[in-house]
């Protein structure tokens, strides 16, 4: 397949993506217990609204490619 390369990028990335967030979650749960500046909230939640529409645009890309023919093989 041509594009089975794009969908392995795309299942990596995500990976990442899920990473990034949970570590953003993480840090935002041990602020709430602490007092921290409201600008490092702002900040984390900027992080995990950003790593959300990354995933979405991901899922776009995904589909577009499903649509048009191509399939991720299993292997």
């Amino acid at each position: 397949m041509k594009n089975s390369n794009l969908f392995k990028f795309i299942h990596d990335f995500k990976g990442s993506l899920r990473a990034l967030n949970n570590l953003a979650s993480w840090i935002s749960e041990e602020c709430a217990e602490m007092d921290v500046n409201e600008a490092l909230q702002e900040y984390l939640y900027l992080m995990r609204k950003s790593v959300k529409d990354l995933n979405n645009s991901l899922d776009e890309i995904r589909s577009k490619l499903q649509d048009a023919g191509d399939e991720e093989d299993d292997g």
